[in-house]
């Protein structure tokens, strides 16, 4: 019998985490209950991932991953105009939470919290993310084609925070 971890028996955990934590936070999310979710018992559980704390950074780390992925097929388009890739990140974070709607519970009780793991996740992965972005904004406020009186740290939550509100909005209204 092989001990080497299976990538689909992690991924069942951190589906099923996911899950958890983003009905529950990472106080309220119970291991045995994830782990039977997972189809695995609990001690397999702790072999992949050491401990809750573990499996919660685990889960954070695919969620950034994610949307680094995203932000880098948007915002690396170097040839496209600036507002275009502007349009590619606002549309392919809207894919994203539509995709993953999990996502969106889990950044806001992160951020309810403290917001100390998400956010240095995501900047150790992608510091050239933000640059590129307000590069990007820069760009397109020399250019015309966006508001040359916006303060270029604002752009980011204008364009997202409509789709935040709505998936927001969304999970309140569901019956």
């Amino acid at each position: 019998m092989s001990h080497e971890p299976s990538a689909e028996t992690r991924d069942r955990i951190l589906d099923a985490a996911e899950q958890a934590f983003s009905e529950h936070g990472l106080a309220g999310a119970r291991v045995a209950a994830i782990a039977s979710s997972a189809d695995v018992n609990k001690a397999m559980l702790y072999y992949y991932f050491g401990s809750k704390d573990g499996l919660y950074t685990a889960v954070l780390e695919r969620m950034a991953d994610s949307i680094v992925a995203m932000a880098d097929r948007a915002m690396m388009a170097s040839d496209a105009p600036p507002e275009q890739r502007l349009f590619q990140f606002v549309e392919g974070y809207r894919d994203l939470l539509s995709t993953k709607p999990r996502f969106l519970r889990i950044v806001i009780r992160e951020l309810l919290a403290d917001g100390g793991k998400l956010v240095p996740l995501f900047l150790a992965r992608a510091p050239h993310i933000l640059g590129a972005f307000w590069q990007c904004v820069r760009e397109g406020q020399a250019a015309g084609t966006i508001n040359p009186d916006l303060d270029f740290r604002v752009v980011m939550p204008v364009l997202l925070a409509p789709y935040i509100m709505f998936n927001v909005g969304s999970t309140v209204l569901k019956g």
